[in-house]
């Protein structure tokens, strides 16, 4: 397993600083939500890039919006060299993103 570090982003993505100097740490977490929050072409050097989950919040899903959500997840995950443990979706994404278990 890789562990891929970058510079920490606040939760309103302003950049962590400690002792006047940008806070390093792992960053899988964060680049996973930034790939779940954008939108095909959000990325220009990467326009195929994104899930666009933000357009399904508060949407009820059927079975096989579920599905095809979970589809579109993993293969932006693998894409992008991740190995999926496990996704996780509510029939209704109230807010709230799904639960997502990767590694490099």
């Amino acid at each position: 397993m890789n562990l891929v570090k970058d510079i920490v982003l606040e939760t309103d993505n302003d950049v962590a600083i400690a002792n006047g100097d940008f806070v390093i740490s792992e960053s899988d977490n964060t680049h996973i939500e930034h790939l779940l929050l954008a939108h095909k072409g959000h990325y220009r050097q990467h326009p195929l890039a994104g899930v666009g989950l933000p357009q399904k919040l508060g949407m009820a899903l059927s079975a096989s919006k579920v599905l095809e959500l979970k589809k579109r997840i993993d293969l932006q995950l693998r894409l992008d060299g991740y190995v999926i443990a496990k996704i996780q979706i509510k029939q209704t994404l109230n807010e709230q993103i799904p639960i997502i278990q990767a590694y490099r």
